[in-house]
């Protein structure tokens, strides 16, 4: 049966190409994929629009929407760590020249 195929199992790796090669005659590094920060973005984006919604729509003047803010700050506090972190990790690095492999960046 084709549905129930025999596939490669990684744990923790995701389904999206998170992470690449860049390849130059000086050097081979590890960089994080456009797609891994359209990813965070979707949090971001969604923390940032979703509090937007009820703020704008018509609703009862007695009615708080603090829930909604903090369901709102949750997403986008995520979304923007994982951004962050994603900008100031060390990736490995192998330098091609003087023949050195840096596992934490150079």
């Amino acid at each position: 049966m084709g549905l129930f195929k025999e596939k490669q199992f990684n744990p923790g790796s995701a389904s999206f190409e998170s992470h690449y090669f860049e390849v130059t005659p000086e050097y081979i590094k590890v960089k994080p994929s456009k797609r891994l920060f359209v990813f965070y973005s979707v949090f971001i984006i969604i923390g940032a629009g979703f509090p937007c919604c009820f703020l704008f729509a018509e609703s009862d003047p007695g009615e708080s929407i603090l829930p909604v803010v903090i369901f709102g700050l949750i997403f986008f506090s995520v979304g923007a760590g994982l951004w962050a972190k994603a900008c100031m990790c060390r990736y490995p690095y192998i330098d091609l020249r003087q023949r050195i492999f840096y596992p934490l960046g150079k």
